[in-house]
């Protein structure tokens, strides 16, 4: 079946709806404290807000994820986030919306986000069987690659078309619709929650992932790519300026490439069994981000093989995800996984931003292709200590 089973389809139309609607919420905000302040410091502040909790909340919501039902918390999750939109349409309906609400607003969508991710992922598990964990990933990786297409454009046009209302007015029905359908979830019985203390929890997950080789692998794995992938998006848009056309527009044409790269390779692990190794998708990955380093050393100014590039990291960023979620569902004990999912999300998050940070201050001193160069050999060189010194067993998926 296209989408396993009742119970996936549920989870995955839900999630599909509400990260859409997301797309279409953070283009729109942006936009709205632009046009209200025109301060670049503003719409950073957003950004920080609507990113921080789930950077310091995550080993604490794992530890929720762990005691709590995983189910009432992504319904909750998802009621509370439609919730916040709504009232902030409300506001915005009454010409009383302020900046400060604003937000208030991204900080407890962000802190909801950081209890539903690790939840969402420790549930499909109870959902689908183990034979069908890869599938039941690489859709859901989908949905990142396609709302990431379509998300930006799609908010960009909305905004234009219809104003700032129906967008948020979207975005509030498509939580609201997902906590509905996850209401319909039927999960195979849970093994009995924790109740240790919370410090105590917190220190077993701990002890778990520093005894665990494999899982030790894939969290180091994680803040190696997502390094590396936070480099590369402050870089794309001095690629793109470069190229032939017009700037912004050769950006969306390579943004939109990396969506297209984590699509086709979610597709392709959704319809076939692959051995999860981490090696390949790696160098795969250094191999794409060289070659885009070297042509900009190069008189050429094809934005098609740049796109190339792009599409070839997406790739391997979608058989990196799949494989390492599947790797942690089906070899972290059930009890555990939730504080393992919220240490792996906490890690990505946080490497991304310090990523882009750095770039930017070395983006003062070094070219654009050659951080891109230099980060393709830092890549591989990760890549082959983690993967081959570490000796990570293959598994079939």
């Amino acid at each position: 079946m296209l989408l396993i089973n009742r119970n996936f389809t549920l989870l995955w139309g839900g999630q599909l709806v509400s990260q859409l609607g997301d797309k279409l919420y953070g283009i729109a905000l942006l936009w709205w404290l632009l046009e209200k302040t025109g301060s670049p410091l503003t719409t950073s502040a957003f950004m920080v807000l609507a990113t921080l909790p789930e950077m310091l909340l995550g080993p604490l919501a794992g530890v929720c994820v762990d005691r709590w039902n995983r189910q009432v918390i992504v319904v909750a999750s998802d009621a509370a986030r439609g919730v916040i939109v709504a009232l902030l349409a409300w506001l915005l309906s009454a010409r009383g919306l302020q900046v400060w609400q604003v937000y208030v607003a991204a900080f407890g969508i962000s802190a909801c986000s950081a209890l539903a991710n690790p939840a969402i992922q420790a549930l499909i598990p109870s959902l689908v069987e183990p034979q069908a964990l890869q599938g039941a990933n690489a859709r859901s990786q989908m949905i990142s690659g396609v709302t990431r297409i379509v998300g930006p454009l799609a908010g960009a046009a909305c905004v234009a078309a219809v104003g700032y209302l129906p967008v948020l007015l979207f975005n509030a029905a498509s939580y609201l619709l997902c906590a509905l359908a996850e209401c319909g979830l039927r999960c195979r019985p849970a093994a009995a929650p924790c109740r240790a203390p919370w410090w105590q929890s917190l220190r077993e997950g701990g002890r778990h992932m520093a005894g665990d080789v494999r899982v030790k692998t894939v969290v180091q794995i994680v803040a190696l790519v997502h390094v590396f992938f936070g480099a590369l998006i402050v870089i794309l848009p001095f690629v793109a300026r470069r190229l032939a056309g017009h700037g912004i527009g050769n950006l969306g044409v390579l943004e939109s490439a990396l969506g297209a790269g984590i699509v086709v390779g979610a597709m392709w692990l959704a319809r076939r069994a692959v051995a999860a190794r981490f090696a390949p998708p790696v160098f795969g990955m250094a191999a794409c981000v060289l070659s885009l380093g070297l042509l900009q050393m190069l008189p050429l100014t094809s934005l098609t093989a740049c796109a190339f590039c792009c599409a070839g990291i997406g790739l391997a960023v979608a058989f990196l995800s799949v494989h390492w979620q599947t790797a942690i569902q089906r070899d972290v004990p059930e009890a555990l996984r939730g504080r393992v999912f919220s240490v792996l999300s906490s890690t990505g998050n946080v490497s991304v931003p310090l990523a882009m940070g750095a770039t930017g201050l070395l983006l003062r001193v070094a070219s654009p292709a050659s951080l891109l160069v230099w980060a393709a050999l830092g890549l591989s060189a990760g890549g082959w200590l983690l993967a081959y010194r570490r000796a990570v067993p293959a598994r079939a998926v």
